[in-house]
């Protein structure tokens, strides 16, 4: 996906995201060939949302999960 919206958006060289729906937050993940910074915050940063930051300026995107059907009581 970060190498997709980097031909959009320019050069991704951060991503940040909330650690609430992101228990394991790898520290550098690799892109095309290199690597991007990953980061968090709690304070600043939306659960629901993705901040991607690249040459161009800063992208949120929305994640929306896919609803979890539960069975049927019993």
């Amino acid at each position: 996906m970060t190498a997709a919206l980097g031909d959009l958006w320019g050069r991704i060289t951060r991503i940040t995201v909330a650690p609430a729906y992101w228990p394991v937050i790898p520290r550098w993940v690799s892109v095309a060939g290199r690597m991007v910074h990953m980061g968090w915050s709690t304070e600043e940063q939306d659960p629901h949302r993705l901040a991607f930051l690249s040459t161009d300026g800063r992208r949120d995107v929305l994640v929306i999960r896919k609803p979890v059907r539960m069975p049927p009581r019993s």
